[in-house]
Order: C-alpha cells, then structure tokens, then sequence
C-alpha cells in the first residue's frame, strides 16, 4: 500500500468521523524494534503521521515498540528506542508534543494496558487532518 492509499484511507474515516464532530481516543503506532537502522519508509510515516494528527493531538499517541520476543541483545534495541525518542528526525518532536513510547509485549495485558494509557489521558482534540477537512 502506497502512502497515498493509506491517506486516502485515514481521510475517508476522518470524514465520517467528522460528520459528527467526533475525535479519536487516541493513535496507537506500532514499531518493530528488531529493525537495527531507520529505513526511510519509517521517516516518511513518522512526518505523514505528525503532519495527519498535529501538535495538540500527540498527547493522546502511543508509540508501542514490538517484537521484543525476537530481540537477542535487549539492550542494544532499547538504545535504538532510545535514539528514536531523542531525535526529532524520527518520534523526538512528538514526544517533546506529549506522545509516550511503551514496551508493547504482546499479550493480551501489554494490550489492555496500552489502551488503558489512552483512555485514562484521553483529552479531545481534533486532528489536523480533521480541522484541514473542515475548511475544504
């Protein structure tokens, strides 16, 4: 899927979400942490994503790091973690916006806690791709 199509998608449901003058409880965005680099696939949604929710909504995002299961050097991959929050190249400007990064295990309570985090911080913001549909 191109990221055009993925846009496409976000904004066909943020239409009908509109329509009711309704907002997300929250983002969640998944992120293998087996990866050793930063590909520029990854760039590219973390700038379409910040631009897509904006500022004020980053208080209500999730950046859950995956597959920790795969890791073999667990400290090695949370310094990439910890490289991707530091750098506003990759989630830096939106965890200096309110975004927090957790350690998604995969099970079902890692899962529930991630969407707890949400719904207890849950404040309503419209998103920038919803203010920018308004206007068209």
């Amino acid at each position: 899927m191109s990221d055009v199509d993925l846009l496409k998608i976000i904004r066909d449901f943020l239409g009908t979400l509109d329509v009711n003058r309704a907002t997300l409880a929250g983002t969640i965005l998944l992120q293998p942490v087996t990866t050793n680099r930063v590909p520029g696939s990854e760039e590219r949604r973390t700038r379409m994503i910040e631009k897509a929710l904006g500022a004020p909504a980053m208080q209500n995002v999730i950046l859950a790091t995956t597959q920790w299961s795969k890791v073999v050097n667990k400290k090695e991959a949370q310094a990439r973690v910890d490289e991707r929050e530091r750098n506003a190249a990759y989630w830096g400007w939106m965890k200096d916006n309110g975004a927090r990064v957790v350690h998604h295990e995969n099970t079902r309570s890692s899962a529930r806690h991630i969407i707890g985090l949400i719904l207890d911080n849950h404040v309503p913001v419209p998103l920038a791709m919803q203010i920018e549909l308004r206007r068209a």
